[in-house]
């Protein structure tokens, strides 16, 4: 994986899903939204988090589905806009072709 892309692409991804959720109110249910990528058995996600984190987002390595790296979406809300920026950051990653899955969870 080429990760000065990763960091270039989610950077881009993270302004998206910032702007989108400032065009929103933040009604609705509270979440615990985030974006999930998968790992392969033998990654540490080190690398990966890295460039998550070297992108300006929070990311962690999760065990959720399997081993992987958990990401917190941009931004500032707890509800729609929070899913809205979740659902942006996600759209962006898959049209560059990342593995990404979506995590939804209501507080």
């Amino acid at each position: 994986m080429d990760f000065q892309k990763l960091t270039q692409d989610a950077k881009v991804a993270r302004v998206k899903a910032e702007a989108a959720s400032v065009a929103i109110e933040d009604g609705g249910t509270c979440n615990l939204d985030a974006a999930f990528f998968p790992l392969k058995r033998y990654e540490s996600g080190t690398k990966l988090v890295d460039a998550l984190r070297a992108a300006g987002l929070s990311a962690g390595v999760s065990r959720w589905l399997g081993r992987g790296v958990m990401v917190s979406p941009p931004g500032y809300g707890q509800a729609d806009k929070r899913a809205t920026a979740n659902k942006t950051f996600i759209d962006h990653m898959r049209s560059c072709g990342y593995n990404v899955i979506g995590y939804y969870q209501m507080d």
